[in-house]
């Protein structure tokens, strides 16, 4: 998974575990602080978590 922010995220993303469903339609995925903080540039993390809801991109 990663963030879509070319600023604030790095381009190779961070590998997730799922390991439940989120019923909010307002996000799909529930990241942990280290996994969300992981996305980031070098940096640039506590400038991301502030933000919250971030666009990512997974496969």
């Amino acid at each position: 998974i990663r963030c879509k922010n070319p600023r604030l995220c790095s381009s190779r993303g961070v590998k997730v575990v799922l390991t439940d469903n989120n019923s909010n339609k307002e996000t799909g995925w529930v990241l942990s602080n280290k996994a969300f903080m992981a996305m980031s540039r070098p940096g640039m993390g506590l400038e991301l978590k502030k933000l919250g809801i971030v666009d990512i991109e997974f496969k």
